[in-house]
């Protein structure tokens, strides 16, 4: 990005302070609306618009900074909703064993946010972030449509209780 927009690694650095607060903001309302909509139903759109934001990134980092400013606080904001999502859906489907399914729910995340960018730091040293960001989003929205329905099948993870 530095060689592309010609900015400083620190300008790099504030262009992601926006995703950070999104995230912080997307928490906040997603205690609004776990309240309102089924978790089913969030879970669906909530992953489903996380992964625009990926696809949206793909588009527009190499083209426009306000375009992939956009779509880093969209993407933020729905991490901020689905990470409690899936912790909430979690603590219910596992009323018993919760510790053992939050731990192993932890432990796969963050080897994920370990390996990510290892992995699509080597998926860019040869291909263009279009191609990268795109396929990564599509995998996005793939694996939670294919999780989908067994979200939808199991009545312990979708029951919300009031």
């Amino acid at each position: 990005m530095t060689d592309q927009y010609h900015v400083s690694l620190e300008i790099v650095g504030l262009l992601y302070l926006p995703m950070a607060v999104s995230t912080i903001i997307g928490s906040m309302i997603y205690k609004y609306l776990q309240r309102r909509i089924q978790l089913r139903i969030l879970y669906t759109y909530g992953n489903l618009v996380a992964a625009c934001g990926i696809l949206l990134f793909a588009v527009t980092n190499a083209v426009s900074l306000i375009g992939m400013s956009f779509a880093l606080v969209l993407y933020g904001m729905m991490i901020g909703v689905i990470t409690p999502l899936y912790s909430t859906m979690l603590t219910n489907e596992f009323e018993y064993n919760r510790g053992s399914a939050i731990g192993m729910f932890n432990f796969v995340r963050y080897i994920g946010m370990a390996m990510g960018p290892v992995i699509s730091g080597l998926f860019l040293a040869h291909l263009k972030a279009i191609v990268v960001f795109g396929v990564l989003g599509g995998v996005f929205v793939l694996v939670s449509l294919l999780v989908l329905p067994g979200i939808y099948a199991r009545t312990g993870a979708v029951r919300e209780k009031n």
